[in-house]
């Protein structure tokens, strides 16, 4: 998948130099959607829904709607305080929280699982209300907005794929048994990620020659990005150890530190259009440095026993 979006802003770049490409816009909602649906479909609702780990998911809840929110706003002023563009694809990204790959490596190192199946459904419901809020605080008048339309566009593409995926995977299941429907998941996610590639590529190609022409913004970019990551993995790791288990831990930190990179892709090509060139080339930098980060952190708690568990 790394290969894949770095693949397509490559050829989204060369492509969109030679090419007018601003007609595939249009294709932008329905791939926002089939991005999401799959996502939906797999998630383990009857986990996500139970009372187990209410502590530890409050404290996540917390964590990424407090602490984080902060650090956004100290870097958006230190780092993009002129260029509002990406400030928006910042913030926006950085308070959709988790996704399926938190699930993953918690999964992979042996933690809490369930915490993380939790944040990621409770985490995007939440910052789909709560980012519109944080944007107009923290932006102010710098990039015109409709905070309302934002929470609008942003539960419309969350609840509508949120139900029709529950209910598809309800009719799933009655057709086959749940071990058969765990080895169909990677197919189902097979979709979402065919159109994250063809947003990064539809995103890139319309705004290519801006971009090639301005090749100092990928390091403007890149240093902050960097430097966030940095700073969420340690300050949740050194938190997750003063207050947390160990196996709760290692939830904690990918549920805080990993974020929903297609949701938040999705909505600001949706929302900027033609003015989304920077959010694409920062989210594209993001992806990058979360698949290679992730697999880091988890050689550095689990250096030689990294596990694959079920719970």
């Amino acid at each position: 998948m790394l290969l894949a979006i770095t693949i397509s802003l490559i050829s989204g770049l060369i492509t969109g130099f030679f090419v007018d490409t601003s007609i595939l816009h249009y294709l932008i909602n329905p791939l926002l959607i089939s991005l999401l649906l799959p996502i939906m479909v797999v998630i383990e609702y009857n986990k996500a829904l139970s009372r187990q780990n209410l502590r530890l998911q409050v404290i996540t809840q917390i964590y990424n709607f407090t602490i984080i929110p902060l650090f956004v706003y100290l870097f958006t002023r230190f780092f993009f305080i002129n260029q509002p563009d990406v400030s928006f694809g910042f913030i926006l990204y950085m308070l959709l929280p988790t996704a399926g790959i938190s699930i993953f490596w918690t999964r992979k190192c042996g933690g809490n699982t369930l915490n993380s199946i939790k944040t990621m459904l409770f985490g995007l419901l939440i910052g789909a209300i709560a980012t519109p809020i944080y944007l107009q605080l923290i932006l102010g008048d710098s990039l015109s907005f409709d905070s309302i339309q934002i929470i609008k566009t942003n539960l419309a593409f969350l609840l509508t794929p949120l139900i029709a995926g529950y209910l598809i995977q309800k009719i799933i299941l009655r057709q086959i048994s749940p071990d058969q429907f765990m080895e169909l998941k990677p197919k189902i996610m097979l979709v979402s990620n065919i159109s994250i590639i063809m947003m990064v590529f539809i995103g890139i190609s319309m705004k290519a020659k801006t971009l090639l022409s301005s090749p100092n913004l990928i390091l403007q970019i890149l240093l902050p990005v960097v430097c966030f990551y940095a700073l969420q993995y340690l300050l949740s790791h050194l938190l997750g150890g003063l207050f947390l288990e160990p196996r709760d831990r290692t939830s904690f930190v990918y549920s805080t530190t990993l974020k929903n990179i297609s949701l938040a892709l999705g909505i600001s090509i949706s929302l900027l259009q033609e003015n989304a060139s920077g959010v694409i080339v920062l989210i594209s930098l993001t992806y990058i440095i979360q698949q290679l980060s992730a697999p880091l952190y988890a050689r550095i708690i689990k250096p030689d026993n990294i596990v694959q568990v079920t719970t």
